[in-house]
């Protein structure tokens, strides 16, 4: 992230199911001021669990690599900033709430705090992982910058009616 204005409410990444029922969230602290980062793992049953980071954790007008995970068998949840953590949280068991639409940079209008708040800056190469990375893949991932991206897909034969992820082969 490049944040333009720290002093400006920003919203990196947030789900949203469109029904009022906002997911999981990170960007500015709601609750305690856009200075403060945070990463809201909401769960399937609409209940918080909130980690924040330390007061000015990010620079305004600088590249910095942030990275949040949540690991469901140590109930662990961590911020990282620039491939170190920086805040590592007990947040118990449960199911994040990652169904309906992934919004990048934008938080939708809903009864919650935080609506409608969009980005100020720049994003760049935003990842979702299907698990937790662990403190030494978000510390390379850092580390590797640009080089982390994946390999484009090897076409063996011209598709029809093909769908390709990136990093897999067409045979």
């Amino acid at each position: 992230v490049n944040p333009g204005s720290p002093s400006v409410q920003n919203t990196i990444a947030a789900w949203n199911n469109g029904y009022n029922e906002p997911g999981v969230s990170f960007g500015s602290s709601p609750t305690r001021g856009p200075y403060y980062l945070e990463a809201n793992l909401v769960d399937t049953s609409g209940n918080s669990h909130v980690m924040i980071a330390p007061y000015r954790a990010i620079t305004e007008g600088k590249w910095q690599h942030v990275a949040v995970t949540y690991d469901k068998t140590t109930c662990l949840g961590v911020i990282f900033i620039n491939g170190a953590p920086l805040t590592v949280t007990n947040l118990g068991l449960f199911t994040p709430r990652t169904t309906g639409s992934l919004y990048l940079g934008y938080r939708p209008p809903g009864p919650y705090p935080g609506s409608g708040w969009g980005y100020v800056g720049g994003l760049d190469e935003v990842m979702i992982h299907h698990r937790a990375l662990s403190s030494s893949e978000i510390t390379a991932s850092y580390r590797n910058g640009a080089n982390r991206c994946m390999e484009a897909p090897l076409i063996v034969q011209q598709p029809t009616s093909l769908r390709v992820n990136a990093g897999s082969d067409v045979a």
